[in-house]
C-alpha cells in the first residue's frame, strides 16, 4: 500500500505515504470492506527520503495514515 503524487512518469521512488497523494484510496477500502476483506495491509515505500528518517517515526506515521483510511472508510 502506498499513494503517489502523480500519475505520469512513476518510479518506485515516487511512492509516497498512504492518502498523501491523488490515488483514491478511500474507494479502494470501502471496496475491501464491501467484499469483506479483513486480512493484513503493508505499507511499502521505496522513497529514499522515509529511510533516512527513524524506523520508529516512519512506522507511526505509516500506521497513523492507514489507520485515518481505514476509519474515515468505515464511518461513511
Amino acid at each position: 500500500m502506498n499513494d503517489l503524487p502523480k500519475l505520469e512518469d512513476v518510479k518506485d521512488s515516487d511512492r509516497i505515504m498512504p492518502g498523501d497523494g491523488i490515488l483514491p484510496l478511500r474507494d479502494f477500502f470501502r471496496t475491501l470492506k464491501k467484499i469483506g476483506y479483513d486480512g493484513p495491509l503493508s505499507v511499502e515505500l521505496f522513497n529514499e527520503d522515509y529511510w533516512n528518517k527513524p524506523a520508529c517515526e516512519t512506522t507511526r506515521v505509516a500506521f497513523e495514515r492507514l489507520r485515518g483510511l481505514c476509519y474515515v472508510t468505515e464511518e461513511r
